[in-house]
């Protein structure tokens, strides 16, 4: 075995003491308790460790907070049940917050699909509900000034997992950089990256989203950001609404 394959080994190691090292929140671990602890001690980084974590309800990362995966190996989950209200999104971003390399995914239940971008969801028997929130609608959240998703990879929908956005920012000077979205199924119109009216200065930059007939990536017209054309800065299409 390498030097470089030991010392590897040795930095993963968990709860380890006097080496230096940051333990990793394991699964079944109160995943939003130690972030808000965390939030409670002025900030910190967080770190999770190569597994999928099944996610109950909502996390949400709190301000000066960082959670850190383990890219493509580290997952969070968030599987909506039909007689849940539970939806999404799996993670929302705080002010100042940070969610990097992670694999992100909302499964809704078998029949389920939200649609235009918007809070209304179908269910399995063809009817429509609206749920209050079209932040329900996203995979992932930025709801804080300044919050940041980088380095992070949220799966296509299929038949399996329902129509849903894979990002919604709804506030201004955020980060949305070096994401991976495959969305193969747009038939409700939903985005990959949505950013709400009146949102401004937010950086949309070297993500990669799967083509779509709507606009990969959606912002309102007359805003100020920093979003690139196909083969510029992202690799999407851009479009307003």
């Amino acid at each position: 075995m390498s030097q470089f394959l030991k010392r590897n080994m040795l930095l993963r190691e968990v709860d380890t003491p006097n080496v230096g090292v940051t333990p990793e929140v394991q699964p079944g671990q109160n995943l939003q308790g130690i972030l808000w602890s965390a939030y409670m001690q002025g900030g910190d980084v967080i770190r999770l460790g190569p597994y999928t974590y099944h996610i109950q309800k909502t996390i949400t990362i709190p301000e000066n907070v960082t959670l850190v995966g383990v890219p493509r190996l580290t997952k969070l989950v968030l599987r909506h049940t039909g007689d849940s209200t539970e939806y999404g999104p799996v993670v929302i971003l705080s002010t100042k917050s940070r969610l990097i390399d992670c694999h992100v995914d909302m499964i809704l239940a078998t029949g389920f699909s939200f649609s235009s971008n918007g809070s209304s969801i179908r269910d399995a028997g063809g009817g429509t509900t609206d749920t209050g929130d079209a932040t329900n609608n996203s995979v992932v959240a930025l709801v804080g000034a300044n919050a940041r998703l980088e380095g992070c990879f949220i799966p296509g929908e299929t038949s399996s997992t329902g129509k849903r956005r894979a990002v919604v920012v709804e506030a201004s000077n955020c980060f949305v950089i070096n994401n991976e979205i495959e969305f193969p199924n747009d038939s409700y119109g939903n985005a990959c990256i949505y950013v709400d009216a009146g949102v401004n200065g937010t950086t949309v930059m070297g993500n990669w989203c799967e083509s779509t007939t709507d606009g990969d990536i959606l912002y309102a017209s007359g805003t100020n950001h920093v979003i690139g054309a196909t083969g510029v800065l992202n690799y999407a299409k851009v479009a307003t609404y």
